[in-house]
């Protein structure tokens, strides 16, 4: 009769074997979680959103900021008799930015003076306006200097109109998921470029 295996030799097994086999499974499953966290970092999906966070978030040593004239203008309430003085400091991005802004200083002050123009006083006297405003100066200065701000997807196709489609419906829309394609392409160069404006700062803002 063959002998039975003897179960107390499994229990008996040498503490360093059992410390070897632990350690090695460890290691298996670190390097498996290593792969699986590097195989989604190089194959996700490359955003333009991303590429534009990144280039805008150079060190703040590298921003300039340029002071403008102080702005007077009269306000948009009914009768025009409110008056608002402001004074603009624009953060720049770098110094070339700052060399663009001074040859195309005309066109910026006089796209902030129309915006200001603009502006009631309820407005100007809430922080939630203020905050508004200075994003709209921030991407009407820009637009100055030849930034193009991203335009929105609005993600729905035109509405249909009242004339009688075309004969050859097929033929009509061909060219659509070419002209979607570039528009794409379009706006994710517009994305990855940053604003140069980074931010816009009120030394003065006074309503009369």
């Amino acid at each position: 009769m063959a002998a039975k295996p003897d179960k107390a030799s499994d229990k008996n097994e040498p503490p360093a074997k059992r410390g070897k086999v632990l350690w090695i499974s460890v290691v298996v499953l670190v390097l498996l979680a290593c792969g699986i966290g590097a195989g989604w970092y190089f194959t996700r999906p490359a955003a333009a959103e991303e590429a534009a966070e990144q280039a805008q978030s150079r060190k703040r040593s590298d921003t300039v900021f340029v002071k403008l004239d102080p702005f007077t203008v009269n306000l948009a309430d009914e009768g025009g008799e409110r008056l608002a003085q402001v004074a603009i400091v624009l953060e720049l991005i770098d110094k070339d930015s700052e060399a663009v802004l001074a040859k195309s200083l005309p066109i910026v002050r006089n796209n902030l003076l129309l915006l200001l123009s603009s502006q009631h006083t309820s407005s100007l006297l809430s922080l939630e306006g203020k905050l508004a405003l200075a994003r709209e100066i921030a991407t009407r200065s820009a637009t100055a200097l030849g930034w193009k701000q991203q335009e929105a997807e609005s993600g729905s196709a035109p509405a249909p109109g009242k004339d009688t489609p075309p004969k050859d419906a097929t033929a009509a829309t061909a060219g659509a998921p070419k002209a979607a394609a570039s528009k794409a392409a379009s706006a994710s160069r517009h994305a990855a470029t940053p604003n140069p404006v980074v931010a816009v700062h009120f030394s003065q803002l006074l309503v009369q």
